[in-house]
């Protein structure tokens, strides 16, 4: 069947204005467009990116102390020769980017240079730009350093992330761990990860209180191989490929998700958020309501992590355990076999917990639980993250994006499964609202 692109809008059009409210971007109605055509022929542009290119920005430190004894050599040529052989195992997609501070020789503080801005990876344009660098007696501006990064980092989209390589503490006056905490205040899609190399105690600790700041890890480098070890751990966390990612800022739910159990008046696209309301339902049934799963599970790599951002009330009858709502990830094969990572108001005296579930041939079995400590009911900004490696998938919860708490790990073999997002409640609980920001599924090199 061959359709055009006017006669696509035209059903499109019919099918939106036979009783969708005005304004109300209705998911439901989707559903039923993408039945009328095969998915191949769609002319319509989906409200998911398939993938965003990250970027990252490389800050080296070339200050005077970089001159310092090290084996056979200096800091500086181990830093240079380590850091040569680490870009050259970045994959090509990614957009990487340099900048220098120390390397004028003088204690000039605004010294800053971005000899290469970020782009797709240009090994031999870096490498170029790191091959004549020698110490000499200049400033070490961290905080100057990172205000410039962010400034160069502006218009990047998907991840950016900040890799400050140094040996030593801000001597320009600045307040570093200032400055890293206005970089991830930006964008909590940023990470910063500082590397310290041949660093004492003091120094050490203000550059673990820059990383912190800033999202990212600390890494200390004592030695050349340390310092090696350590860029291979920084590869890892920046060079994981984006495969998908939704900000629920189109027009309507993309193709690339499939809705089931459809209910179009508990879930709408507004304002750049994916909006439920939890229904009753349940798993074994196969009826809950509006769940959504990722159509592209078959062609994910052995080894990859969801992560999502969401905003959700918990409520619930206090003293009635089972009165409750579950919204979260799922990771679904069929109504007897998935593992659910929720948040939910279920349980004692705090009622806000995250559960880590598995369902395994319409069993469940032994999960794990983790309590945020206190009682609420009104919406609250969380961040759910499951890992795959392997047959292990590993959950984490945080509440700011920044500070991880490992909730646990099931393994499952042989079963391929579909990531999703839902909301369901019991049939006596109150209804809860959830506004979901983001998803992204990324691999794990």
């Amino acid at each position: 069947m061959e359709i055009s692109a006017k006669s696509l809008s035209i059903r499109w059009r019919m099918i939106a204005d036979a009783g969708a409210p005005e304004r109300r971007r209705s998911i439901c109605l989707r559903q039923a467009f993408l039945a009328l055509v095969p998915v191949t022929g769609l002319l319509i542009a989906a409200g998911a990116s398939a993938a965003r290119a990250d970027t990252t920005l490389f800050i080296l430190d070339v200050s005077g102390s970089m001159a310092q004894k090290l084996g056979a050599g200096s800091k500086m040529d181990a830093a240079k020769a380590t850091f040569s052989e680490l870009i050259d195992g970045l994959p090509a997609a990614l957009n990487v980017g340099l900048e220098l501070y120390g390397h004028r020789g003088d204690k000039d503080c605004s010294v800053i240079e971005v000899p290469v801005p970020p782009r797709p990876l240009d090994a031999a344009a870096i490498k170029a730009s790191v091959a004549p660098l020698q110490p000499r007696k200049g400033a070490t501006p961290i905080a100057a350093s990172l205000e410039r990064a962010g400034q160069v980092l502006a218009g990047a989209q998907g991840r950016k992330s900040v890799v400050l390589i140094s040996d030593g503490e801000e001597t320009c006056g600045g307040d570093p761990v200032a400055a890293a905490k206005a970089l991830r205040g930006q964008d909590v899609n940023f990470a910063l990860h500082v590397i310290g190399f041949g660093v004492n105690a003091k120094q050490r600790a203000q550059l673990e209180a820059v990383a912190a700041s800033g999202g990212g890890n600390y890494y200390d480098a004592q030695d050349a191989a340390a310092l090696k070890a350590s860029l291979q751990e920084v590869k890892k966390k920046v060079a994981s490929r984006v495969l998908f990612r939704d900000d629920f800022d189109g027009e309507m739910l993309g193709d690339a998700w499939e809705v089931l159990n459809p209910s179009e008046d508990n879930m709408v696209l507004d304002d750049g958020k994916l909006i439920t309301i939890s229904q009753p339902g349940n798993w074994e049934k196969e009826s809950i309501p509006n769940l959504l799963l990722y159509r592209g599970a078959d062609q994910l790599p052995k080894n990859w992590v969801i992560v999502a951002k969401m905003s959700t009330e918990v409520l619930d009858y206090p003293g009635n355990s089972n009165q409750t709502a579950w919204v979260g990830l799922v990771l679904y094969k069929d109504k007897v076999n998935q593992l659910e990572l929720n948040i939910n108001g279920r349980c004692c005296g705090d009622r806000r917990r995250a559960n880590y579930q598995k369902l395994s041939g319409g069993k469940w079995l032994p999960g794990y639980e983790h309590s945020f400590g206190a009682p609420a009911t009104e919406p609250r900004p969380y961040y759910l993250k499951i890992e795959k490696k392997r047959f292990e998938y590993t959950a984490y919860v945080s509440e700011d994006g920044t500070e991880w708490a490992k909730v646990g790990t099931h393994k499952v073999l042989g079963k391929k499964l579909r990531p999703g997002l839902f909301a369901v409640r019991a049939g006596g609980a109150r209804e809860t609202t959830t506004e979901w920001d983001w998803v992204e599924i990324r691999a794990i090199e």
